[in-house]
């Protein structure tokens, strides 16, 4: 089946290659278009009715981004998404989304902190409405207050990294939150409300803290439940680091 993304027969070449760009970034992104897969400059050629310069910019693009690989003679695939990948998004979000939340106390305005707050505020209610199996908003509520924070740091560099790196994040991260148990639903939702809250308060120290914190528990519970297959039975906690014993010194007996 035919996907046509010419809207218009004047429109330019760009505007084609965002679209299909978009387009293919999605299915990758939900799983439709699985990692391995051949992506044939031909077939989309016929499936989007576009170029083969189009599709070949396009594909280009998806590289850059760590969705595709391409090879010399062997064209592009989808590339393969790995526990380390996913695990290093974790890592570099704490990075990044640690100092959004710094900048963000410092420069978003009081309206924008306090629609923050009542983001933050839902998620409570939204987590009782999914364990009595009614219709719920957890996944946009969450994207919504990352990216509230993202936005609100006002630094142009950290806003693209972040939505990087979050193609890789959605690509591996599907943990229902009906496997999850009662007392790690309580962590996240207290994340959520102490980052808000240090946000609005100004303190950029306390709200780059409970982000990082916030963000190691989210780390555990992917190890927990992807990687472990095991349910969490306690309060959420960053995955443990190995730690390395000192050396002894010569002097020692």
């Amino acid at each position: 089946m035919k996907t046509r993304l010419i809207a218009a027969p004047a429109e330019a070449s760009a505007n084609l290659s965002a679209r299909l760009f978009g387009t293919i970034q999605e299915r990758i992104v939900n799983g439709r278009i699985p990692p391995g897969a051949r992506l044939v400059e031909r077939v989309l050629c016929e499936e989007f009715t576009v170029s083969r310069g189009i599709v070949r910019e396009t594909l280009l693009r998806l590289s850059s981004c760590g969705l595709v690989d391409i090879a010399p003679d062997a064209g592009a695939r989808v590339s393969a998404l790995t526990d380390a990948r996913i695990l290093d998004a974790f890592l570099f979000r704490e990075g990044v989304e640690t100092i959004a939340a710094e900048q963000c106390a410092v420069r978003m305005n009081r309206e924008e902190a306090d629609q923050l707050q009542g983001i933050a505020s839902r998620f409570a209610q939204e987590y009782a409405a999914f364990n009595s199996h009614r219709p719920n908003q957890l996944q946009q509520l969450d994207m919504s207050f990352h990216r509230a924070i993202i936005e609100g740091s006002r630094n142009e560099l950290i806003q693209r990294a972040w939505d990087t790196s979050m193609l890789h994040f959605f690509r591996g991260v599907r943990t229902p939150p009906e496997e999850m148990a009662k007392d790690a639903q309580h962590t996240i939702v207290d994340d959520h409300t102490a980052i808000a809250a240090a946000i609005v308060a100004g303190s950029a120290e306390e709200a780059g803290l409970k982000m990082k914190q916030h963000l190691q528990h989210g780390r555990a519970l992917f190890i927990q439940y992807t990687l472990r297959k095991v349910p969490l039975a306690g309060p959420l906690r960053s995955a443990p680091r190995k730690s390395r014993r000192a050396k002894p010194s010569p002097s020692s007996p």
